[in-house]
């Protein structure tokens, strides 16, 4: 996937997400926020099992406990939050 903003835009949008999410699920705040392809299901990556993910993404999500979100995480594909279901 190309970039289509420059790194200080997508900090500045992450940021954008992180206050979203004080009052707006996390879903909500995919679909709104994310330009991956899971965006239209907010976010949802289905299960994820270790070697799937990049190792950046696999260390953030698997050391969430279920119902957080992560710090922001960069991988190859750019900035995430990552959000662990319950």
């Amino acid at each position: 996937m190309k970039a289509t903003r420059t790194r200080e835009e997508a900090v500045t949008r992450l940021a954008e997400a992180q206050a979203a999410l004080a009052s707006t699920p996390f879903a909500e705040v995919a679909k709104q926020f994310s330009e991956g392809p899971s965006a239209p299901a907010g976010g949802d990556l289905g299960l994820v099992a270790p070697g799937q993910m990049v190792p950046a993404f696999e260390e953030a999500l698997f050391a969430l406990q279920p119902g957080e979100v992560s710090k922001p995480v960069e991988t190859p594909y750019g900035l995430h939050l990552i959000y662990r279901r319950p």
